[in-house]
């Protein structure tokens, strides 16, 4: 399996490891603990999705990884749309998927998005970040993670369907709670 979370000096670079043992044992002794969404009404998805996303950008960083939003990623052959990525570690290369909620591999728009993202994976893509005016082309994610967040609700996890989808297409997934 393609694990994509690189810690620190723990990890011997270009070797797969677990990304739960990874998020669960850095040594900043950080605890990645429940997470609680508090708003006023009821949110939109599109609320709660960006709240998931700086969620997870800040445990992702409290564990040494440093991500930016904004980017997506086009094939080099051209002719797509592109794929919005929610985190992206440079560095590590390698993008990440903030999920809040429980998730399933029953939706179709769930293995679309695998799909799509799995196909960046080890080959040059060029990527694009309009906010802040950047593009790379040749770029090549190593790794591509789902990140599953508890809802407001306290509710979250992947099924197992869905967790063997994205293993079948070389993908990784972690629980941030």
């Amino acid at each position: 399996m393609n694990a994509g979370i690189s810690v620190a000096s723990n990890v011997v670079q270009s070797q797969p490891i677990d990304v739960n043992n990874a998020l669960a044992s850095f040594s900043a002794g950080f605890v990645l603990g429940g997470i609680a969404m508090v708003t006023e009404g009821d949110p939109s998805k599109v609320e709660i999705g960006q709240k998931g996303e700086l969620d997870a950008q800040k445990l992702l960083a409290n564990a040494g990884i440093e991500t930016e939003q904004g980017w997506r990623a086009y094939p080099e052959g051209g002719g797509s749309r592109g794929v919005q990525l929610d985190l992206v570690d440079l560095k590590g290369q390698q993008f990440f998927d903030a999920k809040v909620g429980q998730r399933g591999a029953g939706y179709w728009v769930e293995t679309v998005d695998i799909d799509h993202q799995a196909a960046l994976l080890n080959e040059p893509v060029t990527i694009k970040n309009h906010a802040a005016g950047l593009e790379i082309s040749g770029f090549t994610f190593r790794a591509g993670t789902w990140l599953n967040l508890k809802n407001s609700a306290d509710v979250g996890g992947f099924s197992k369907p869905l967790k063997d989808y994205l293993g079948k297409n070389n993908m990784d997934w972690a629980y941030l709670y």
